[in-house]
């Protein structure tokens, strides 16, 4: 939803040089997404990109042709922009599509630094103590789609890793956060502290970007077990799901944990087993402790040395 669509408009702008805090982005030919989520993510993060808030296109002439005087014939009406700019969202998370992102590195950090900043955050500090910060997925939109599984991605053995790293690393902050228990710029505020980030695949890792520099993320990948997929990709790969996105963020080094067999997921569904669902959608991830120590030491490794 960020990345994609409501930063679409913003690539847009600053690749027409026609930056403004004013654009008012008009969206049609529905009303705009009354989902809870929705609601949350554009009202905090959709300021970083325009100061008006996003209107439905129909209300928002509407309401221009009413309020103005001038106009008698209110219902036979011409309407004209002085500017107007269509288009602008572009896939940027799937393989086949990874050249959409080639060189738009600098739109990426642009965008960045105006949503940390909009919400009070300087975007270049840096923390002077290491915080582990871990991504404790409970909740999802899917829970009731059996065919699929919940789609909750979630870590498995949550309980033993974060236990593990609190006795490996006993002088470090390591914090397990559900993220839907906090506001944006909470969230906002606990990834720009983290110094090494843990989650899993999907939407739940779209805090990456607002991690800060020199910080380390270390991603599940998820092992396809679907032919003829619609995403390209070949059964018995173990894949990052945003690779082609994340790998244009240079200000942070991702390290991938892969998956190499049916012995590193669970089943989310209640009524399908693992050879039933999708490996994509419908698993949890089972972390092996010393492979996952392997790539921690690799991140305190890199950023002390």
């Amino acid at each position: 939803m960020l990345w994609e669509e409501m930063a679409g408009l913003y690539y847009a702008m600053a690749r027409m040089d026609v930056l403004t805090d004013n654009l008012v982005a008009l969206h049609h030919p529905w009303s705009l997404p009354d989902r809870k989520l929705s609601i949350k993510f554009r009202n905090a993060f959709f300021s970083g990109i325009s100061d008006t808030p996003p209107v439905n296109l129909r209300e928002y002439i509407h309401k221009q042709i009413m309020e103005t005087p001038s106009i008698s014939d209110k219902k036979n009406v011409d309407v004209c922009f002085e500017q107007l700019l269509v288009g602008g969202n572009m896939r940027r998370f799937l393989h086949g599509v990874a050249w959409h992102n080639h060189g738009h590195e600098p739109l990426f950090k642009a965008l960045r630094s105006r949503i940390l900043t909009k919400h009070s955050i300087d975007p270049n500090t840096v923390p002077t103590s290491h915080h582990i910060l871990i991504t404790n997925k409970t909740e999802t939109n899917f829970k009731a789609d059996a065919s699929v599984g919940s789609r909750k991605r979630a870590i498995y053995n949550l309980d033993q890793v974060v236990a593990h790293i609190k006795q490996k690393y006993p002088g470090v902050k390591v914090t397990a956060v559900e993220w839907q228990k906090f506001n944006v710029t909470e969230q906002l505020k606990l990834a720009h502290s983290a110094t090494v980030f843990i989650s899993p695949p999907g939407g739940v890792s779209m805090m990456l970007p607002f991690l800060p520099h020199g910080a380390h993320a270390i991603l599940m990948d998820y092992l396809e077990n679907e032919p003829n997929n619609w995403y390209g990709t070949q059964v018995g790969d173990s894949i990052s799901m945003e690779a082609p996105f994340w790998n244009h963020w240079p200000h942070v080094k991702k390290l991938y944990y892969q998956i190499r067999g049916p012995q590193d997921l669970v089943s989310d569904s209640d009524t399908k087993p693992l050879d039933q669902i999708s490996w994509r959608e419908g698993v949890s991830y089972r972390l092996d402790l010393t492979r996952l120590d392997d790539l921690m030491e690799q991140a305190f490794n890199d950023m002390e040395n």
